[in-house]
């Protein structure tokens, strides 16, 4: 049975190598990251790995994050200890965050214009667009749509 093999073993049959990444083949979670079950228990494949390879143990608010910024790669080295904040700066660097108008968004961006440009109260303009008055006062203020 699986569960009786080396972790190492186990590991390895879960991992094809496509360049420098180690692509995991196993199971994932339903937002497609890998996950690897372990005494009873379901991990993260990335942070479990890490751990297991670096003999370390990690706090809960640690995060493994990714150089190659490929969500299945379970590669080590591939792979630093970061903040929640250092995540969030390292995917701005790389210009991996969302930005600009989405096919689900309730505005676009000439909207967004018009509610800046135009003199009605936020109220008013809330009924408008059926928005928040939050969402009027976000947009107007640059906290929201800043790239417009």
């Amino acid at each position: 049975m699986n569960q009786f093999k080396p972790l190492d073993e186990r590991i390895a049959e879960k991992i094809k190598i496509i360049n420098d990444c180690w692509i995991w083949q196993g199971a994932c979670y339903a937002n497609n990251r890998p996950m690897i079950y372990y005494k009873r228990k379901c991990y993260f494949a990335h942070r479990f790995i890490y751990q297991y390879v670096n003999n370390c143990l990690l706090d809960r608010w640690q995060l493994v994050c990714h150089t190659c910024d490929n969500i299945k790669c379970v590669n080590p080295v591939h792979m630093f200890i970061g903040t929640p904040a250092d995540n969030s700066a390292d995917m701005v660097k790389k210009g991996r965050q969302n930005k600009g108008w989405s096919w689900n968004s309730k505005l676009t961006p000439q909207d967004v214009r018009n509610i800046r440009n135009n003199q009605l109260s936020h109220k008013e303009i809330a009924k408008q667009f059926n928005l928040n008055l939050s969402t009027v006062y976000s947009i107007r203020n640059r906290i929201c749509w800043k790239h417009i």
